[in-house]
């Protein structure tokens, strides 16, 4: 059957003339529009175009598809469209998928080079020319505390915090001295210790324990296993060393860390600060009131039970997952790295993401989109009850991604 030229009344904005012209021709409307209105400004003047076209108007007829017919093929190309972009949204979610499987491998493979790198650099002193020996080590075991604050200052090593079920305090020491202070490693075991002493201070008080260790050429890794109670104050400060925080509860928390990471596990409180200047920040399964995370170059990873969260990565990447639907805002900020973000499907909350390379991912089924321009999304989840919280989300080079919370599947014994 020979093909005739028709005004669509499918395709169509004014009068279906270039979407019958695309029909016959096979080429795009939207260019034969675009071709329009550059035409159309070039001849203002004369009006050329604009009666070319209500000429074409009154000369091509048009198509002769009933109603039915109309509405039959306008939900053929919806479906067509939804198909494709559906097709599309599950492409660009596996990239996704691939690059974060990647990029946890990659910090992986960082932190076991940082490891290396550090255990090269903090060699076990020798007594003699050719003899090693082990790391000095030594416990202390401090009873009937009752302290409810403590002050932790060290210029290098790691700490360790963890809590048990005793009143008693126990701190484990192992030292290591710097391969420039040759002096120092020529010591005696003895010897390094009354050095250690003379070095630091340790002071426990009914309110508050203390340790200072400020000589940068003396490693001093410590283990400090604490009462489990809440405490009212903690105060962190880490030149060279990272921290593992667990299962700590504190009303106010203070982390600052020059070169190192943070990693805590199941910590609570009312608020917590901490602030790194090269490092990955890791918080699992925490119950904190207040969260405040802020790094130069590391990811932050945030997974827990939070009201107001703010984290911060100038380089690197930001995770959030919460767990709970009562939080009533989240600002996450990574300039130069992606964000992700996995929220309950119960949080009723409005959300606005911004970037500036036009890559938002976004899957909440319960959620209604307000503004879906190039560089910003704005939504409600739950439109129909009245929002309690707000997200807030920004990237300059990266992506955002949001999905709902995975249920997780408690192991059965």
């Amino acid at each position: 059957m020979e093909k005739k030229l028709r005004r669509s009344r499918v395709d169509r904005k004014v009068g279906g003339v270039f979407g019958g012209i695309a029909e016959y021709s096979g080429i795009d409307a939207t260019i034969l529009r675009l071709v329009f209105i550059a035409f159309a400004i070039f001849t203002m003047k004369t009006g050329i175009a604009i009666i070319a076209y209500i000429i074409a108007l009154f000369v091509i007829p048009s198509s002769k598809m009933n109603n039915d017919e109309v509405r039959a093929e306008f939900r053929r190309r919806q479906d067509e469209k939804r198909r494709y972009v559906s097709e599309r949204r599950e492409q660009r979610f596996d990239r996704i998928d691939e690059r974060v499987a990647r990029k946890q491998a990659h910090v992986e493979r960082r932190m076991r080079h940082i490891d290396k790198v550090r255990s090269l650099h903090t060699p076990e002193p020798a007594i003699h020319r050719g003899e090693t020996r082990p790391r000095p080590t030594r416990e202390f075991t401090f009873d009937a505390t009752t302290f409810k604050a403590f002050k932790i200052q060290i210029a290098t090593g790691d700490v360790r915090l963890r809590v048990w079920e005793k009143d008693e305090l126990k701190m484990r020491v192992v030292l290591a001295v710097h391969e420039k202070a040759r002096s120092i490693r020529q010591m005696s075991e003895d010897k390094l210790w009354d050095y250690f002493f003379s070095e630091t201070m340790l002071e426990i008080d009914p309110a508050q324990f203390t340790f200072e260790s400020r000589k940068d050429i003396l490693k001093t890794d410590v283990v400090l296993t604490v009462p489990k109670r809440l405490y009212e104050q903690a105060k962190i400060q880490l030149l060279n060393g990272n921290l593992k925080f667990d299962d700590i509860s504190a009303e106010d928390t203070i982390i600052k860390i020059h070169h190192g990471d943070l990693r805590s596990s199941a910590a609570s409180g009312k608020f917590l600060s901490a602030d790194l200047q090269d490092g990955e920040i890791y918080f699992k399964r925490a119950n904190i009131e207040n969260l405040d995370l802020a790094t130069q170059k590391g990811d932050v990873v945030v997974d827990g039970n939070f009201i107001t969260t703010v984290a911060k990565s100038a380089k690197g990447d930001v995770e959030y997952n919460l767990n709970n639907d009562s939080a009533t805002s989240a600002d996450l900020q990574a300039p130069h790295g992606d964000i992700r973000i996995q929220i309950p499907a119960s949080w009723n909350v409005d959300g606005t993401l911004g970037t500036k390379r036009e890559k938002i991912y976004f899957d909440l089924k319960n959620a209604k989109v307000w503004d879906d321009s190039s560089q910003a999304l704005v939504f409600t989840q739950n439109a129909e009850e009245i929002s309690t919280a707000t997200l807030q989300a920004k990237v300059d080079t990266g992506i955002i991604k949001v999905t709902e919370l995975e249920e997780k599947q408690e192991d059965v014994l």
